[in-house]
């Protein structure tokens, strides 16, 4: 079923009533939301840098590592944890990720201080086929759940891995598949990307830098729509997003712009390509959408929608896909941004997420 296409939504809008402003209904966003990012390994700590320059102050940023060196070169407004030094001494784990993992099982609390109970999201980021990486993010994962309340669900987590290049080593390779899989059961939504389709998607003499900045930007573009936006735009609430996210699984995040007759079309087309992530391991099921230009028509927010359905599959138990759909105003041209999940609510939570955005 579409979610935003129940019989009484459509009727008010082919009885020519206005096309609400924000799609997802009235309510007011949901303020003050918690956000913690967890670098692990070089390419966390990196990664954390490279973000810093884009988030709000407010967001906890801790970075873990075996070098001493890559710590120290997080800087001010990131918090820094030394892993194993009685092992490595803080000069590296280098390739030994079976020593990294043996010392971690001894240690039974985390080194940095969690509230998982009071934080809404908890983003860990890393590169799956490193050592420090490899070792850590698993036990760090099973970490962050023991000190969580099990009837408590409240805290998601949500994965952002770099899986390394096809030409690199057949261990790394082979070590970033059985980390992710281990990772996939115990997380509630992951992005990964590839290195090999980010290298085949910059122009040609890019800068490994710079083509991880571009990276970047799909986790900033998605943790930017669960901040504060300017007065006057009109807000999407991050609850729903998070709610996405609960129940994600392997996700799809793209975004894309159009202007003129097509933009509805081309933002869409731009939003779906796969671009650097890993592509879904099974067809989507739900689908998140909001839109950031002018005001959408009657008939564009139709084609939106149907769009957006037509590349959804019907769920196991026999379920249509769902689709969400919000809007925001700015000037300039549309900007789409899309998330898709094969992971099918069941039944019982799905009728509960439609009662939600019953108007």
């Amino acid at each position: 079923m579409l979610l935003l296409g129940e019989q009484r939504f459509w009727r008010q809008i082919l009885d020519g009533e206005r096309v609400p402003e924000n799609l997802f209904g009235d309510d007011a966003p949901r303020p003050g939301l918690s956000l913690h990012i967890i670098g692990v390994g070089g390419a966390g700590c990196n990664t954390l840098l490279r973000l810093r320059r884009h988030l709000s102050s407010t967001v906890v940023m801790t970075a873990l590592d075996t070098s001493q060196d890559s710590l120290a070169s997080c800087g001010a407004g990131i918090h820094t944890c030394l892993l194993a030094n009685k092992r490595f001494g803080g000069r590296g784990a280098g390739d030994d990720a079976d020593g990294l993992a043996l010392f971690l099982e001894s240690e039974k609390s985390l080194p940095f201080e969690a509230n998982p109970l009071g934080t809404d999201l908890i983003v860990l980021v890393g590169s799956l086929g490193g050592a420090t990486g490899s070792a850590t993010l698993p036990w760090l994962t099973q970490r962050l759940a023991d000190t969580t309340d099990p009837t408590d669900d409240s805290t998601i987590l949500l994965g952002f891995f770099i899986q390394p290049l096809a030409m690199e080593s057949a261990l790394a390779v082979d070590r970033s598949e059985q980390t992710l899989e281990y990772l996939s059961h115990d997380l509630n939504s992951y992005m990964v990307v590839l290195n090999d389709r980010l290298a085949n998607t910059q122009p040609k003499g890019t800068f490994l830098e710079d083509a991880w900045y571009a990276a970047d930007q799909t986790l900033v573009h998605l943790l930017d729509a669960l901040s504060p936006k300017t007065t006057g735009t009109l807000e999407i609430d991050p609850g729903h997003i998070l709610s996405f996210l609960r129940f994600g699984g392997q996700l799809h995040f793209g975004t894309g712009t159009g202007e003129g007759a097509k933009r509805v079309e081309e933002s869409l087309e731009g939003a779906v390509k796969d671009g650097f992530l890993r592509p879904l391991r099974s067809p989507p099921h739900r689908a998140l959408v909001w839109v950031d230009g002018p005001g959408i028509t009657t008939e564009e927010h139709k084609t939106m929608v149907e769009s957006v359905a037509a590349r959804l599959s019907p769920a196991p138990d026999g379920l249509t896909g769902s689709v969400r759909l919000a809007q925001r105003q700015k000037n300039g041209k549309m900007t789409l941004s899309l998330l898709l999940s094969p992971e099918a609510i069941p039944g019982a939570r799905l009728r509960g997420y439609q009662e939600s955005y019953a108007s």
